[in-house]
């Protein structure tokens, strides 16, 4: 029996990326998407940077908004602040267009 991990799954997700295999980035990016932790999550906001992973990276930007106090305090922030915040500004500009 094959153990399912992050790393596992990361290295699915580049194959899927490699070899344009959307099934299988979709499960990828929903595996990673639900297991999302402080230790994690600037690497996956990478990730999903690299690869173009807008499901994970809304996951991602709405772990940062849930724990922004706990979030603030890792030393990856500050290489982060820029990009997260033009992220978070795009989510923002995206509902105001729905809502007019």
């Amino acid at each position: 029996m094959v153990e399912v991990d992050e790393e596992l799954v990361l290295d699915f997700f580049e194959l899927s990326e490699r070899y344009m295999i959307d099934e299988l980035k979709a499960a990828c990016e929903s595996y990673l998407g639900k297991n999302i932790t402080l230790d994690n999550c600037f690497k996956l906001f990478e990730v999903a940077e690299q690869y173009d992973a807008p499901l994970l990276q809304n996951d991602i930007l709405f772990f940062f908004k849930k724990n922004p106090k706990e979030i603030s305090k890792r030393k990856e922030f500050e290489d982060h602040t820029k990009l997260i915040y033009l992220e978070m500004k795009k989510i923002q500009w995206k509902s105001e267009e729905i809502i007019f």
